[in-house]
C-alpha cells in the first residue's frame, strides 16, 4: 500500500468516530425534542397560525388564489418564505390536513439538524477529548432543557430554526472554505436566503463581514477579495434593512434611550441567568460579562496575536451573530424588558456551546507554566459551574410554564371543538387564553370558512355523522358512565336484549386515509368500501373498560361503517369518526405511546384529567 493510500485510510478511520458522534448528537437532540413535543403539544393551532397559515396561506393554496409572490409577503415585520414552504409541504403530505402537532414534530428535525451541525463545526479540527466532551455536554444539555418551550409547542416557530441554520451555514462558509468565486456565489445565496427566514436574518451577513475582517486580520487578504465579498454582504445587509417595515403597532415595544437599550441588552446577554428581583444595570452587565467572558477573552487575544484556526473563526462569527441578535431583541422588544421571551431563548442558547468551546480552547493554549495552567483550569471549572447553576436554577420555572401551557392548550381545544360541533358562539366567548386566538369574533369567522373547516386538525375537527341503527345501536344504548367525551355523539348497544348485535351505516365519503373512533366495550368495528370488492375492508378488534381511540384505515373514498358487539354481556359503543391524515396518524400514535410511557413512569404532570385515552 502506498503512503498516500495509507494516509487516506487513516483519515477515513479518524473521521468515522466523528461522524458517529455527530449522528449521535442528532439522534439525542431529536429524541429529546420529540419527547417534549409529544408530551406537551397538541394538534390545535395557536395564535398567528390562524391568520398566517390557515387564512393567508393554506386557504389561498386550496382555493387556487395563492401566488408565488405570496411566499415573500410580510408577516408582521418578517418574510417567512421557508416556514411557508414547510407548511405547504406538510399540508400536502398530510392529505391536506392542517395539524400543529405534525409541524411541531417537523420542527424537532430542524432543531436536531441545527444542533448536530453546530457540534460538527465546533469540533471539525482536532482538539482534546476534554474540549470535545465539554461542547458535547453543553449541546446535549440545551437539547434536554425546556426553556425554549414556545418554539417546540407551536409549529409556526420554524422560522427561528431556519434563520439559525442559514446563519450557521453562512458563517461556516466564510470560516472554512477558500474565498473563491464559488464561495462568493454560495455566500450570496445563503445571505439572500437568510432575509426570508425572519427580519433579523439580515444579521447573518453582518456576521459574515465580521469573519471576513478576522480572516483579513489573520492572513492579509487581497484587496479585490475583500472588496468583492464586502460589497456582496453589505448589499444584502442594506436590502434586508429596506425590507423590514416600520410597524406602528410595534413601536411601543421598542427600547427608548441609551439606558433602556443597555438594560434590555444586559438582560439578553446574561441569559441563562434570570433575575429574582429588580437588579441594577451594573450587576446585569457584570453577569453578562461572565457569560460571555470566554468569547471576549479569545477576541482580545486574537487581536493581539493574529492567530486563529478555522474553527476559532467560526465560533467567533457565531458569537458576533448571537450578540447582534441580542442587540436586535433589545431594540425591538426592549421596553421594560425584565426577561427574555421563551421563543428568543433558543437563539441566545447557542452562545453556551460557543463560549464552552472558547473556554476549553483558551485553557489548552495556556502553556507558560504549570501554575498558570492550573489557574486556567480552575477558572474554566468555575465558568462551567456558573453556567450549569444558572440553567439548573431556571429549569423548575420553565417546567411550570410548560405544564401550564399544556393545560391552557387542552382548554382551548375543548372550547374550539365544542364550537365546531355545535356552532354555539358561547363556546368561544371565554377568558383570555381559553381559546387559541386573541379575538373570539375573528376565530369564529375563520372556523366558519368552508375551506378552513375542511382542513381542521383532528383535535377540533367535526366528525362524520353516523345515523343510528333502526334497532340495535342508538344514542340510548350508550352507558351514562363513563360518558363519551363532549361534544362527540355516540351510538351503542348497551342495555339491549339478545345475542350479538350489528350496526351498518349509510354510505359516508372521505378524502382522508384514516378515521379515528372512540370506543367503549368489546366487539369489532369495520369499514367496508362501497361498491368495492369484498376484500376492501379494514377492521379493528375492540375491548376495554373506558373510552379509547382506534384508528382504522379508510378502504375507499365511499364506505360504510359496520360494527358488531361481542354478545349479551359484552356490548359496544362508539363515537362518530374523525378524519385523519397520514402524518397526523403517525403523530397521534407517537404522542399516545409517549404519554403512556410518561404516565407509567409518573413523569407527566397532571395538568388536566384526561377522560379519553389517545389512539
Amino acid at each position: 500500500m502506498s503512503g498516500a493510500a495509507a494516509g487516506t485510510g487513516e483519515q477515513g478511520a479518524a473521521r468515522a468516530p466523528r461522524r458517529f458522534a455527530v449522528l449521535g448528537v442528532f439522534v439525542l437532540a431529536l429524541t429529546m425534542r420529540l419527547a417534549y413535543v409529544w408530551l406537551f403539544a397538541e394538534s390545535t393551532p395557536f395564535w398567528d397560525q390562524w391568520d398566517a397559515e390557515a387564512d393567508s396561506l393554506l386557504r389561498a393554496w386550496v382555493e387556487g388564489t395563492w401566488r408565488f409572490a405570496d411566499l415573500f409577503a410580510l408577516h408582521n415585520e418578517h418574510r417567512i418564505a421557508f416556514s411557508r414552504l414547510l407548511s405547504i409541504a406538510l399540508f400536502e403530505a398530510n392529505d391536506r390536513q392542517w395539524d400543529n402537532l405534525v409541524t411541531a414534530s417537523a420542527n424537532a428535525v430542524l432543531f436536531a439538524a441545527m444542533m448536530a451541525a453546530l457540534f460538527a463545526l465546533l469540533r471539525r479540527e482536532r482538539t482534546s477529548r476534554w474540549s470535545s466532551g465539554a461542547v458535547l455536554v453543553a449541546i446535549v444539555a440545551l437539547a434536554a432543557l425546556p426553556f425554549e418551550w414556545e418554539n417546540f409547542l407551536v409549529g409556526f416557530q420554524s422560522q427561528f430554526f431556519f434563520m439559525a441554520i442559514a446563519a450557521i451555514a453562512l458563517i461556516a462558509l466564510m470560516a472554512f472554505r477558500p474565498l473563491s468565486r464559488t464561495s462568493l456565489l454560495l455566500g450570496l445565496v445563503l445571505g439572500v436566503a437568510s432575509l426570508f427566514t425572519m427580519a433579523s436574518g439580515l444579521l447573518a451577513s453582518a456576521a459574515a463581514i465580521a469573519v471576513l475582517w478576522m480572516r483579513n486580520w489573520r492572513d492579509t487578504l487581497r484587496p479585490a477579495v475583500i472588496l468583492a465579498y464586502g460589497v456582496v454582504f453589505l448589499a444584502i445587509l442594506a436590502v434586508g434593512i429596506v425590507l423590514v417595515p416600520d410597524l406602528p403597532l410595534h413601536r411601543p415595544l421598542r427600547a427608548a434611550g441609551v439606558v433602556e437599550h443597555l438594560d434590555a441588552l444586559s438582560v439578553a446577554l446574561m441569559w441563562p441567568v434570570q433575575e429574582t428581583t429588580a437588579w441594577p444595570l451594573l450587576l446585569r452587565l457584570s453577569l453578562a460579562s461572565i457569560v460571555w467572558a470566554p468569547s471576549l477573552l479569545w477576541m482580545w487575544r486574537f487581536v493581539r496575536r493574529r492567530s486563529a484556526s478555522a474553527v476559532d473563526l467560526f465560533a467567533a462569527g457565531m458569537a458576533v451573530w448571537i450578540g447582534l441578535q441580542a442587540l436586535a431583541m433589545a431594540h425591538s422588544r426592549g421596553h421594560e424588558m425584565a426577561e427574555v421571551s421563551s421563543r428568543y431563548m433558543g437563539l441566545l442558547s447557542l452562545g453556551i456551546p460557543v463560549n464552552v468551546y472558547f473556554a476549553s480552547r483558551l485553557v489548552a493554549q495556556v502553556r507558560s507554566s504549570r501554575a498558570a495552567s492550573r489557574w486556567a483550569h480552575a477558572a474554566a471549572a468555575v465558568f462551567f459551574v456558573f453556567l450549569a447553576g444558572a440553567l439548573i436554577d431556571r429549569t423548575p420555572g420553565d417546567v411550570r410554564l410548560l405544564s401550564a401551557r399544556r393545560g391552557q392548550t387542552q382548554v382551548q381545544t375543548e372550547n374550539t371543538r365544542a364550537y365546531v360541533a355545535t356552532g354555539d358562539f358561547r363556546h368561544l366567548q371565554q377568558p383570555f387564553l381559553h381559546i387559541p386566538y386573541p379575538s373570539a369574533d375573528r376565530l369564529r369567522s375563520l372556523l366558519d370558512e368552508p375551506s378552513i373547516r375542511a382542513m381542521l386538525p383532528p383535535s377540533i375537527r367535526a366528525p362524520l355523522p353516523l345515523a343510528p341503527s333502526a334497532q340495535d345501536f342508538s344514542p340510548d344504548g350508550v352507558p351514562p358512565s363513563p360518558p363519551p367525551p363532549q361534544p362527540r355523539q355516540a351510538l351503542g348497544s348497551f342495555g339491549r336484549p339478545g345475542g350479538a348485535l350489528m350496526y351498518a351505516s349509510p354510505v359516508l365519503h372521505t378524502s382522508f386515509p384514516y378515521l379515528l373512533f372512540l370506543t367503549l366495550g368489546e366487539g369489532t368495528l369495520a369499514l367496508v368500501g362501497d361498491g368495492a370488492p369484498a376484500e376492501a375492508r379494514t377492521s379493528a378488534p375492540l375491548h376495554g373498560t373506558g373510552w379509547s381511540g382506534h384508528l382504522v384505515a379508510a378502504p375507499a373514498p365511499a364506505f360504510r361503517v359496520e360494527a358488531a358487539d361481542a354478545g349479551a354481556e359484552h356490548r359496544l359503543a362508539f363515537t362518530d369518526p374523525v378524519e385523519i391524515g397520514r402524518l397526523s396518524r403517525w403523530a397521534l400514535r407517537s404522542q399516545a405511546e409517549m404519554r403512556r410511557l410518561a404516565d407509567r413512569l409518573d413523569l407527566l404532570a397532571k395538568t388536566k384529567d384526561r377522560a379519553v385515552q389517545s389512539p
